[in-house]
């Protein structure tokens, strides 16, 4: 009995052949229309696949072109990092030179003030000196003028002795005889007392002679003295302007140097913001990257999702070709009539060119499936490596940002301490401009 027929109609249509024949082609074209609803829905299924192959061909050469960019940005970054390492390197250096100018300059700061402080002792030497030149020179003349008392003295005791001789030659006349002996041994008195007095006053004028040439040599002494210290305190004066003024080119010059500083300092915080700036809009890049890769993986899930309801439709359209292809096959065995025989040759010959060409579609279905799922694979971990990349340079570019600013703190540091130095020199100039003015 054949299955498209029931018990009832087979037994009433047995010997109507061409009744069988026709619920058969009826049948049979039912099978056609099935089998070409079948080859739509795999045609559709297969045109998907395309798209969504095409789709990720798409999706990998954006991400080879992303990677590029995001290399190649990496790359630049890198060398924008070196070079501000590089002329971070050359700022560190020049604050140590700073800090060895500022270190040599403060030793002969303290050199001058010490050479100051010993100017001032020989200054104060010469000045102890000439006020002991003046005291000796004092004391010589004060000896010189008693000197002199003691021969005005014996200048006014001779017109008292010619007061007396004319007193006794007054007297001689009335008491000759009486005061003649106590006159002579007067006289006598006087004579020695004068040739005493001559002698005291010629030993007197020796040592007033030899005093006045003391004196003479004194001051010669003292006015050589005088012109050495006053070429000393004029050479120790010009020493000291000339020094003062070098005090003052030199502090001139720090100045300079710490105004070139203080730019190169505000140059390097600004060079930090705008690598910060670059570094947040990295980091805004970066997350928007990872958004587009979570997409990406959960567009990779929905398209292995189709996948595996495409290889599903398959097997199912695949069951469903083997049950028609049963069907038809007890349809042709169970079919006596030579004409159906013939055209069931002719049809076997037709599903089984049909038959071979959906098994080489669906071969060719599963190699594009095969085939998708590699590069589906293949996108996936080179979004991993790419993950993995953005990674290490987030890493490295936050290491290299954090060795800047450890680098710009102790170029700040240095600065500041410059700056104390040149404070501390500038201190001591002005300490030694008013001594020097005292």
């Amino acid at each position: 009995m054949p299955l498209f027929l029931l018990e009832e109609e087979s037994r009433l249509l047995s010997h109507d052949a061409a009744t069988v024949s026709g619920r058969a082609d009826a049948v049979i074209r039912d099978l056609h229309l099935q089998v070409d609803t079948t080859k739509a829905e795999k045609d559709a299924v297969t045109i998907a696949a395309e798209q969504t192959c095409a789709l990720l061909e798409q999706r990998y050469e954006s991400l080879s072109d992303d990677l590029a960019r995001l290399r190649s940005e990496n790359s630049q970054l890198s060398t924008y990092i070196e070079q501000r390492l590089s002329e971070l390197a050359e700022v560190q250096a020049e604050n140590y030179r700073l800090h060895l100018k500022a270190v040599e300059k403060d030793g002969k700061i303290e050199r001058l003030s010490l050479e100051t402080v010993e100017q001032h002792k020989s200054k104060r030497q010469l000045l102890e000196l000439v006020e002991q030149k003046d005291a000796e020179i004092r004391e010589k003349n004060a000896t010189i003028q008693s000197y002199l008392d003691k021969i005005e003295l014996c200048s006014s005791k001779d017109t008292a002795a010619s007061n007396e001789e004319r007193f006794v030659a007054e007297l001689s006349t009335m008491h000759m005889t009486q005061v003649e002996n106590e006159y002579i041994e007067k006289l006598e008195k006087e004579a020695s007392l004068r040739k005493d007095l001559e002698k005291v006053l010629h030993e007197i004028e020796e040592k007033a002679e030899i005093i006045l040439d003391e004196r003479e040599d004194g001051r010669k002494d003292l006015v050589l003295l005088f012109e050495d210290s006053q070429e000393v305190s004029k050479k120790g004066s010009g020493k000291v302007s000339e020094r003062a003024r070098n005090l003052e080119e030199y502090l001139a010059k720090l100045r300079e140097e710490l105004t070139s500083a203080r730019s190169e300092h505000d140059k390097m915080a600004l060079e930090s913001s705008f690598a910060r700036e670059r570094l947040d809009s990295f980091m805004k890049e970066f997350e928007h990257q990872r958004e587009e890769a979570n997409t990406v993986s959960a567009r990779n899930m929905e398209l292995t999702h189709l996948l595996v309801d495409y290889q599903k439709r398959l097997l199912e359209s695949s069951d469903s070709s083997q049950a028609c292809e049963e069907n038809s096959r007890k349809l042709s065995m169970e079919s006596s009539l030579d004409t159906m025989q013939s055209t069931e040759e002719v049809r076997e010959n037709a599903r089984a060119v049909e038959r071979r060409k959906q098994e080489e579609h669906f071969r060719q279905v599963e190699r594009d499936c095969a085939e998708a799922k590699k590069e589906l694979q293949e996108e996936r971990y080179n979004v991993q490596i790419l993950m993995l990349d953005k990674e290490k340079a987030m890493e490295n570019s936050m290491k290299h940002v954090e060795e800047m600013r450890k680098d710009l703190a102790d170029a700040w540091r240095a600065v500041a301490s410059a700056e104390s130095r040149a404070a501390v020199a500038e201190a001591r100039c002005s300490d030694l401009e008013a001594k020097i003015g005292s």
